[in-house]
């Protein structure tokens, strides 16, 4: 019970419960039977359990002491508890999937379990690796980050019982809402004062975890190891190079991508706050830019 209670402290942005309830209102337009309001609490709440897990599971492989201001399970209680906590929310997550009868649900929610463990893998073979591209970056985060935001989004329509163009758009949409949150929080890492991550900031290059920031500062600043070098250096050179920028105008990309997928959708209150969950991630970046 003290575990269970730990974790429901944890108060996170709720992203991914918000993207899937306001899409499934956006696309039934609260026409909905009883069914499809209690399956979409079940979906919601297995693929933050989902989410959940896997932050608690990741704290372990970095050994991190603390997420959202405070200890985190590993630091408290141990690994082993750690392990064993986040694999019975795990166990939680697919009872909650399997109780719609709904198997296109859970077999989306596998395969994205099945892609998050192993971009986790493929994340620690890169670890210390200068030689990592952005190619292979993309398909990390995708499987690790975007494909959990595609499976909210793809969730929804299945059980809104979306049209075959809006199921396709919204996937869209959270394909490419999952990069640029990813995107964003590795940006974050390098440029932000910490309060925007509530964790220490530099936590990638301490860890030897090479993101998009260090990938581009490499492909300019080729001649040294950045991953032995001081985080203010870095943080210097990056802005030498104009790597805020570069990663600014991506972000700006995916921001336009995210929001032009919706057109298939009918405009509602729904539809228009979905488009603000884009914006407002992007603003976590123009807000220490400004």
């Amino acid at each position: 019970q003290p575990l269970i209670d730990h974790i429901l402290a944890e108060k996170g942005k709720h992203m991914r419960p918000l993207l899937c309830t306001t899409l499934f209102r956006g696309l039934t337009l609260d026409h909905t039977t009883k069914a499809q309001e209690k399956n979409i609490i079940s979906v919601t709440s297995a693929l933050e359990l989902i989410h959940m897990g896997s932050l608690i599971h990741d704290d372990v492989i970095d050994s991190s002491q603390t997420r959202r201001s405070q200890s985190t399970i590993n630091a408290k209680w141990g690994n082993k508890s750690a392990v064993a906590i986040g694999t019975y929310v795990y166990s939680i997550a697919i009872k909650l999937l399997c109780d719609t009868n709904n198997s296109n649900a859970l077999l989306s929610a596998s395969q994205t379990v099945k892609g998050m463990c192993e971009s986790e893998l493929s994340q620690l073979c890169n670890r210390n690796n200068l030689r990592l591209t952005e190619e292979k970056y993309l398909q990390i985060i995708t499987s690790k980050t975007a494909n959990l935001f595609r499976t909210n989004c793809e969730c929804s329509a299945l059980i809104s019982n979306a049209t075959s163009e809006q199921k396709t758009a919204v996937e869209k949409f959270g394909h490419s809402l999952g990069l640029l949150f990813q995107i964003t929080d590795d940006y974050l890492d390098y440029f932000s004062d910490g309060s925007h991550l509530k964790k220490k900031v530099g936590q990638d290059l301490d860890q030897g975890q090479v993101t998009l920031p260090l990938i581009l500062l490499h492909q300019q600043y080729p001649h040294s190891n950045l991953l032995e070098t001081p985080f203010e250096k870095v943080h210097e050179l990056m802005i030498q190079y104009g790597i805020d920028k570069q990663i600014q105008s991506k972000l700006t990309t995916l921001q336009k991508e995210a929001s032009n997928a919706l057109d298939p959708l009918v405009d509602s209150v729904y539809k228009r706050a979905l488009e603000s969950i884009s914006q407002y991630i992007t603003t976590r970046v123009h807000s220490i830019t400004a």
